[in-house]
């Protein structure tokens, strides 16, 4: 062999050795295999996919009437989700924060998401505290307020999952006209903020 030959076959040597050890470790190949289902994969976190929000996904497609809009907080992934949405990057504000921040009360709010045809709100709290450094959840006073007086008046826990194996704390809501059973705001999306003082 000459030394050209050699180095690239050294190299190329290196780089399948380098994708065994970078991508041989994950799970994926298991639903190749058919040993776990599609589903239980996109469901589990593994290092380069932490916190999912697949299983809150799978919900709203399941239960959630075709066209109805989905606001999603705390969480830039939205893949497999097959209902109309509204999200942000881990560098962007979340569209809940600038809504409130232009919304007079949390009636105006829920009139906003209304008019936006926002029926569900998903927040994984797990993926909000995890990527919380990018500074997503910039609530001023009257912002922070106003989603207080929405949340209380607007929102009711239709669906959770809470996993203590794998770490998920996932959340969907039903925004409603009214409710006698408002729900608790997640801890991770107030940035330090109680929701009982806005």
């Amino acid at each position: 062999l000459s030394f050209t030959r050699l180095t690239v076959l050294l190299v190329l040597i290196a780089s399948y050795l380098n994708a065994v050890a970078t991508f041989g470790n994950m799970e994926g190949r298991r639903v190749l295999w058919g040993i776990q289902s599609k589903e239980a994969f996109l469901a589990s976190p593994i290092a380069l996919y932490p916190f999912p929000p697949f299983s809150a996904y799978e919900f709203l497609n399941e239960h959630a009437p075709q066209g109805s809009g989905v606001l999603i907080i705390g969480e830039a992934r939205s893949s497999y989700l097959k209902r109309p949405f509204i999200s942000a990057s881990v560098y962007d504000v979340q569209p809940i924060v600038s809504f409130a921040r232009n919304s007079t009360d949390g009636e105006n709010l829920y009139q906003t998401l209304s008019k936006k045809k926002i029926e569900f709100i998903v927040v994984n709290a797990m993926e909000a505290g995890r990527i919380r450094y990018h500074d997503m959840f910039r609530w001023d006073d009257a912002g922070f307020k106003v989603f207080c007086e929405f949340w209380g008046s607007h929102v009711e826990l239709i669906h959770h999952r809470v996993s203590i194996s794998d770490g998920a704390v996932l959340f969907v809501y039903k925004i409603v006209e009214g409710t006698d059973h408002p729900a608790d705001i997640p801890v991770a999306i107030t940035k330090g903020r109680d929701p009982s003082d806005p």
